[in-house]
């Protein structure tokens, strides 16, 4: 026995798998896309970040200490970017932890080290170790940014910091930039 289709019954075949498939599949697609956007817009903030040695020169500041970078950075930032926060905390039971700035609605939260010498990069990168193990109970913030603002490029080398923190998680990222 066969079974002949004319053209006519070609318009649509009925085949429940798939459709449940296709439903399941378009389902995923509004997550899917979300998460591509929230990493795009992320990856945007870090670019501006990599720039810092540039807004610090056009801030026609020089800053002599971690304080000093912050109060450049913050005012550029609340300018340029809708979201950014200076204040905000991150909960972790029992615990709250106060990065240096974020981006809630990006889930993203930032870190910035001052160095002036070897000395304050070993400390830089103990405290950010320690924030990698405290932000990471977050729910709220799923990607951190780690920037190294040196005062000369002597301090420390992108290889050297690589290698001070070898692979953290997929969520830190580490940027070092040179003042100007």
């Amino acid at each position: 026995m066969s079974l002949a289709l004319d053209a006519g019954d070609m318009d649509y075949v009925s085949c429940p798998r798939f459709e449940m498939l296709s439903a399941t599949f378009e389902s995923l697609v509004p997550e899917a896309t979300q998460a591509v956007t929230l990493r795009a817009k992320q990856d945007i903030v870090r670019e501006a970040l990599e720039c810092t040695p540039k807004i610090v020169k056009a801030s026609n500041k020089t800053p002599n200490s971690e304080t000093d970078l912050h109060t450049i950075i913050h005012k550029h930032m609340e300018a340029t970017f809708v979201g950014y926060l200076r204040k905000t905390a991150i909960a972790t039971s029992p615990k709250y932890y106060i990065p240096d700035g974020a981006f809630p609605n990006l889930e993203l939260a930032i870190e910035w080290k001052y160095l002036r010498n070897k000395d304050d990069l070993k400390r830089a990168i103990d405290e950010i170790k320690t924030d990698i193990n405290s932000y990471g109970q977050s729910r709220l913030y799923t990607r951190f940014f780690g920037v190294f603002y040196q005062i000369n490029s002597s301090i420390c080398t992108p290889r050297e910091l690589k290698l001070a923190f070898g692979n953290p998680t997929p969520s830190w990222d580490m940027i070092l930039v040179t003042a100007p």
